[in-house]
């Protein structure tokens, strides 16, 4: 019996032997053909059923080639994969890969469009290097911009040359160069190292790359108008559109950094921006104060914002100031009893009350968005009888941070109106 038992151990270790040998051989064979042929569906599958292995070194290798895979096929989300890529290689193997995918990657965005291959006849003397790129652009149908920091005008002859020729010859003549970014063609000054140009990283530490791409552009060109309702009036400069960023600076995404080309002082300003937003569980100290207007005062919310703090404490009291501490994209909530303090019996009116707001960071970087639900509960007594009303009601607003605005309460026997003020902080 112990022969046999012995028997069938050995038995498995060979078998389970067999199995992970064909598991790697597997495995490689598809590894091989992913970085010589490029990617395909076939290999995809085998590196995600053994990213499923339960042998640990198998199931790692083959993620991290499922990944390289995915930065190959996924152009929108290259950069993220790629910076995740990063930060996992351990293994100098690992690390080769990794510089491998992205030679290969900036091999794919320097690649010219076939439209590059049409022939253009150019014949121009002393004119504006914009107008010129512009007409190139048109008949290539492609995207080809110039640097708003670039003012050169030019006198240029070709008959019959490729629009890659054209682009490589008013390079030359202009002393610039150009670079592919996602598709849109820029030409930029040769050099950067001068003390009104500039190159500068910022490494990301939260935001993927995408995501801050995404935010310079709908920062660079922002949205109009409010999202508050009309009775919400929050300041004097509601429906404005958000400050924009300078002009002056191009971007693009380079691994888990953002790489920015333009004057010195404009290029700031775009690190500013991004180094506002890219913080991780940033603490915001939301407070309040509950107006409430004397009996004899009546003044609508517009009229009650316009009023400086002296004149408000002349037709108004304040008679609750709570605050929260809250996280981004989380809920935060306070519940408040009877803010009518005064010694009345039965009171003529109480008031309970309840907010919970959550808050998010916008594309511009002193405003924030932020949702409010909150809920009235009062209690007015009616012929000696004590009648129970609640009201409830939500919105949804961008404010600026460190600001007061105002918002209309409740509106009873009294009459209250919410102040609110968020101050960024850092958690403890």
């Amino acid at each position: 019996m112990k022969k046999l038992i012995v028997t069938v151990f050995l038995l498995s270790l060979v078998f389970a032997g067999q199995m992970l040998y064909a598991q790697n051989a597997e495995l490689e064979g598809a590894i091989t053909r992913l970085w010589t042929t490029g990617p395909d569906a076939k290999i995809e599958q085998i590196l995600k059923t053994h990213s499923e292995s339960n042998v640990p070194t198998v199931a790692a290798k083959a993620s991290f080639h499922l990944a390289c895979l995915q930065a190959l096929s996924d152009s929108e989300n290259t950069a993220p994969i790629l910076a995740r890529l990063e930060i996992a290689a351990q293994t100098d193997a690992e690390k080769a890969t990794v510089k491998t995918l992205k030679e290969i990657l900036q091999t794919r965005a320097n690649k010219l469009p076939d439209s590059f291959q049409q022939k253009i006849s150019l014949d121009f003397r002393n004119t504006d290097l914009t107008l010129v790129v512009k007409i190139i652009a048109q008949r290539s149908n492609s995207n080809i911009v110039v640097h708003s920091k670039i003012r050169k005008v030019i006198s240029i002859r070709l008959a019959d040359a490729t629009i890659a020729q054209a682009l490589d010859t008013i390079c030359a003549m202009a002393d610039l160069r150009y670079e592919n970014r996602n598709g849109v063609f820029v030409l930029l000054p040769m050099q950067v190292d001068s003390k009104n140009y500039l190159k500068r990283q910022y490494r990301l530490s939260s935001l993927s790359p995408t995501r801050a791409m995404k935010l310079l552009d709908s920062h660079v060109n922002p949205q109009t108008g409010s999202n508050a309702p009309a009775n919400f009036a929050t300041d004097n400069e509601s429906g404005k559109p958000a400050p924009t960023l300078p002009p002056g600076v191009t971007a693009k995404a380079d691994g888990n950094s953002i790489i920015f080309e333009g004057e010195p002082e404009a290029a700031a300003k775009y690190v500013s921006f991004l180094e506002n937003l890219d913080l991780k569980d940033r603490a915001h100290k939301i407070s309040f104060r509950i107006w409430q207007l004397n009996p004899d005062s009546k003044l609508d919310i517009k009229a009650f914002t316009d009023l400086n703090e002296k004149e408000r404490n002349k037709v108004a009291r304040i008679v609750s100031a709570p605050a929260i501490i809250a996280l981004p994209g989380k809920h935060a909530r306070i519940e408040v009893d009877n803010v009518n303090n005064e010694k009345t019996d039965p009171p003529k009116e109480a008031l309970d009350y309840s907010i919970d707001c959550k808050f998010n960071d916008t594309e511009s970087p002193d405003q924030l968005r932020i949702n409010f639900e909150i809920t009235v509960y009062g209690t007015s007594v009616i012929n000696g009888e004590p009648l129970k009303v609640s009201k409830k009601y939500n919105t949804e607003m961008q404010i600026k941070r460190n600001k007061w605005i105002m918002l209309p309460f409740y509106q009873g026997e009294s009459l209250l109106y919410l102040e609110t003020q968020v101050i960024s902080q850092q958690p403890d």
